[in-house]
């Protein structure tokens, strides 16, 4: 029938429109999280960013005092005095500086800290006066290196008198790596989040770990010695793509201008999933509430499904039993000719007595059949 078959056609497409609800639900909260996490990621490294632009200002300010020292020292009629006395004051006005000091080609120089000079010591061997050796007339900036004034670690920006050679020798100042370490650390305000830094060699100069902090200026402990080699993959994909993540934590970082090291902040991965955290809910509703509605879609197009069926097979059942029946009406037409009822094919709900004018004549009997007292009318058995 026409109106059973458009219900057995709407069925079905109702049912791929709830399923396409759910696909749709699920794409979109799949994106939405892919979305916040990139996002949670891309905070990190603004964040990473920061404070390798603040570290950056700070370090620069030590260049820049180094710069004004070579400038000072150049002018021929300063005397050895008022450089002492100049080296001095930076360091009362600097607390985080050690020491300021010049070395000379022939070994000598002087500091504006009271250093006591160990046997055998020569300017020009120490690791800040061969960098900047190397590199006349630039600023730079040396690995950590035991330094005298306070027998610790500490970085020095160095740079040549002159802007050609080493003649007129080295000036520069030194900056105890462990007040880097803290400046670093207090930017680190996330549970288990924490900064390491690496120089361009591999080599961990910084690392909350002591273990793997250096030990003096000859001993570095290499990303390709720890961990069993994972920073090695970590390192490569920092210096790539700015981003990494494994073993349950994100990496983000970035070499600073000035030194060239790389500042690496380690984030664990549950922290940044605190801020998916809501997202992730919020998709979990949208397809928990579209997985309902379908279910209770499909359960009631099921439900009517199998009572047009069983209607269906109501119907077919009484069809087949009157098709089949071995009952039928015989009676005399108006010309006394045996006829039979065709009524007796109608749905039962329908069907009716079928009643057919008969000839005044004497009862007959009928086989099946049975005759009303004062009727013309036929009555099946």
């Amino acid at each position: 029938m026409p109106g059973q078959k458009q219900r057995d056609v709407v069925a079905p497409i109702l049912m791929l429109i709830m399923l396409g609800m759910v696909i749709l639900a699920v794409i979109s909260g799949i994106t939405s999280y892919f979305s916040v996490y990139n996002e949670s990621i891309n905070a990190l490294r603004q964040q990473n960013r920061a404070l390798i632009n603040r570290l950056d200002g700070w370090i620069s300010t030590k260049a820049s005092i180094v710069e004004s020292n070579a400038m000072l020292i150049r002018d021929s009629d300063i005397s050895h005095d008022s450089v002492i006395m100049h080296f001095a004051n930076i360091l009362d006005a600097n607390d985080h500086i050690s020491d300021v000091y010049i070395g000379f080609p022939d070994g000598s120089g002087y500091f504006g800290a009271e250093v006591t000079m160990p046997p055998g010591w020569v300017s020009y061997r120490r690791p800040w006066y061969l960098a900047a050796a190397e590199n006349p007339g630039t600023v730079v900036f040396t690995q950590p290196y035991l330094e005298l004034a306070l027998n610790q670690l500490a970085f020095a920006s160095v740079r040549t008198v002159s802007d050609y050679d080493d003649s007129l020798g080295v000036v520069g100042l030194d900056v105890p790596f462990y007040i880097l370490a803290h400046y670093v650390e207090l930017e680190n305000a996330l549970a288990g989040s924490f900064s390491v830094i690496i120089c361009p060699k591999g080599n961990i100069l910084m690392h909350p770990n002591l273990a793997l902090s250096p030990v003096d200026e000859h001993t570095f402990n290499n990303k390709t010695e720890i961990f069993g080699g994972r920073y090695v993959d970590m390192f490569a994909a920092i210096g790539r793509d700015g981003f990494y993540a494994g073993d349950g934590v994100v990496y983000v970082g970035a070499p600073l201008a000035t030194t060239g090291w790389f500042v690496i902040t380690r984030t664990p991965t549950p922290v940044i999933m605190s801020n998916v955290f809501p997202t992730l809910m919020g998709i979990a509703a949208t397809v928990l509430v579209a997985v309902v509605c379908m279910a209770g879609a499909g359960l009631s197009l099921s439900k009517a499904q199998a009572a047009r069926k069983k209607e269906q097979q109501a119907s077919g059942l009484a069809n087949a039993v009157l098709e089949n029946s071995p009952l039928f009406i015989e009676i005399l037409d108006e010309n006394l000719r045996w006829c039979r009822c065709k009524r007796l094919r109608c749905m039962p709900a329908r069907r009716r007595f079928c009643s057919l004018p008969i000839a005044a004549q004497p009862p007959l009997h009928i086989p099946g059949l049975r005759q009303q007292q004062g009727s013309d009318r036929a009555v099946a058995a």
